[in-house]
């Protein structure tokens, strides 16, 4: 399996789109898809069950499913596969469900490949999440939950003029979404491309002067150009703005280092 690059603040801003595509708007997706009226029933009351109780909601779809309501049943049962950690398995049931459902809008196939990716993320096989992920968005290039993540896969495995497609495609579509505004700076940090990535960071603080991950990726771009003051005042802001995120457990780590450096 190929690890993945820690390359700022991706795997910070993951935590914010990671799972974004849910049961909720799978199922929302998926309402006309559901079979007849016991089976939208079940479907509602499993999908509710699936994050309360995991192993009964698992026992439950299995048996419903034997009653030949598959796409209920099985999505019911992939999710609660999830929720109880059981990546691979959910991975293979995600991917199956959407391979099967040949009649289905292609949003619908769309998302469930995206849980799919996401499930195989978790999993840490890099391989079959870049490839659920790419079925995801060939199916749906609006699909932008998808098309982030799959940026976000594709930064941490070194891929950033791959990544920057994706980013930019979601940015096109959605002007002032601040975290991918930031996962596009810190790509194009990594690339070099500094004034590319100081505006994009301006950008996304104009909307949020507050946006903890993008004080982290402009301390780190300011580090980066021997800034230091100005390093310094971007991740001690994020302690007072946001002293509870993960941005403030890297920005703690990074002052520390900062620190050891100047004595």
């Amino acid at each position: 399996m190929r690890a993945l690059h820690r390359w700022g603040v991706a795997l910070l801003t993951a935590g914010l789109v990671a799972f974004a595509t849910g049961p909720s708007s799978v199922q929302a997706a998926a309402k006309d898809f559901s079979g007849d009226k016991a089976s939208k029933a079940f479907y509602k009351t499993c999908m509710v069950l699936a994050r309360r109780d995991p192993r009964r909601a698992l026992s439950n779809a299995l048996a419903f499913d034997a009653t030949g309501a598959a796409y209920p049943a099985k999505h019911c049962a992939a999710t609660a596969l999830l929720q109880l950690g059981r990546y691979r398995q959910a991975g293979v049931m995600f991917d199956g469900l959407g391979s099967t459902m040949k009649q289905a809008p292609r949003q619908l196939r769309s998302r469930i490949f995206h849980q799919a990716g996401l499930a195989w993320l978790r999993a840490r096989d890099i391989r079959r999440a870049d490839a659920s992920l790419e079925r995801a968005v060939a199916l749906d290039g609006y699909n932008l939950r998808a098309r982030t993540d799959r940026g976000i896969l594709r930064a941490q495995t070194n891929r950033m003029a791959e990544a920057l497609y994706d980013f930019n495609a979601v940015i096109e579509a959605t002007p002032d979404n601040a975290t991918v505004l930031v996962l596009r700076a810190a790509t194009f940090r990594k690339l070099k491309r500094l004034d590319k990535a100081h505006d994009d960071l301006e950008r996304a603080l104009r909307g949020d002067p507050n946006h903890a991950d993008a004080l982290l990726e402009r301390g780190i771009l300011r580090l980066v150009r021997r800034d230091l003051p100005g390093a310094r005042a971007d991740w001690t802001r994020i302690l007072k703005v946001a002293p509870g995120s993960a941005a403030a457990v890297v920005a703690r780590r990074k002052l520390a280092s900062l620190n050891r450096r100047l004595k």
